[in-house]
């Protein structure tokens, strides 16, 4: 059974009320909104391969940006975050998490979702 990675978004990839998605360093944008995943402080999600009495979370550094306006927020998968005058969603992240496989910083994929 083979597994199929996720073609690479595009550097800046513009959404508007759908899902976006984006690796460390590069952009989503909706509206005036820049959102920049910068760093994995937390990867605990239970791997696919074993069992766990809870499903984990994965928490990003990311850099979130309107003309003037800037944060640095910590968003965690499922979470809802109000920052700044938007809000925004961690929706998922890839690739699953495997017990004897390392993720790579350059794997992670971010899947984000901005509401109004």
């Amino acid at each position: 059974m083979s597994t199929q990675t996720p073609a690479a978004p595009s550097p800046d990839q513009r959404i508007a009320g759908s899902e976006a998605s984006a690796r460390l360093g590069e952009h989503v944008i909706s509206g005036d909104w820049q959102l920049t995943p910068l760093a994995v402080l937390e990867d605990s999600r239970c791997p696919v391969d074993a069992q766990c009495i809870h499903a984990g979370k994965v928490i990003v550094l990311a850099d979130l940006a309107n003309g003037s306006q800037r944060a640095r927020i910590e968003l965690e998968t499922g979470k809802q975050h109000q920052i700044l005058d938007v809000n925004v969603v961690l929706v998922s992240v890839l690739p699953p998490k495997k017990a004897e496989r390392l993720i790579h910083r350059s794997d992670y994929l971010f899947i984000f979702r901005f509401q109004p």
